[in-house]
């Protein structure tokens, strides 16, 4: 049996649309809860007039959320301007693959709408399916960030 075309449609994500997408969240950052997630996105969704940082969300055909980008544009030392896309989850139950490859498309058209020469995508090292996806479309490690908690530091007196 042929496998079902999908189609998805993208959409601004607006301040109270925040916690509807806290489910694709959690599932790829679990430490984050709610509260840490919406007082991150307060400044992105504020920033909503501006095209230059946002969110994206992903809807499938029947309506439910399936993936969501979380981008801002900054300039790269060898890239020059860049999309930086900090989140970006892909969740859908019947092919992760088509929901990524169409959140793919919504970053590199933001991209290039913002004037910008190169995407940059954060994914968390354990999610090996979805950077599989996202290679086959041409992506490939640029960088390596490495990353470490810090205590708060002692008050002084």
């Amino acid at each position: 049996m042929p496998a079902m075309a999908r189609f998805f449609t993208t959409f601004r994500l607006s301040p109270d649309q925040v916690a509807l997408a806290f489910p694709l969240v959690h599932a790829a950052v679990p430490v984050v809860d709610l509260r840490a997630w919406q007082d991150f996105m307060q400044a992105t969704v504020a920033a909503a007039e501006q095209p230059t940082v946002g969110a994206l969300g992903l809807r499938h055909e029947g309506g439910y959320l399936c993936g969501l980008i979380v981008y801002r544009k900054q300039r790269d030392l060898r890239h020059g301007m860049t999309l930086v896309v900090d989140l970006f989850v892909a969740l859908d139950v019947v092919s992760e693959g088509a929901a990524a490859q169409a959140l793919l498309h919504a970053a590199e058209a933001m991209a290039r709408d913002l004037g910008c020469a190169a995407v940059h995508i954060r994914l968390n090292a354990d999610w090996q399916s979805l950077t599989d996806h996202i290679s086959s479309y041409g992506y490939g490690a640029d960088a390596q960030i490495l990353a470490k908690p810090l205590q708060p530091a002692p008050p002084s007196h």
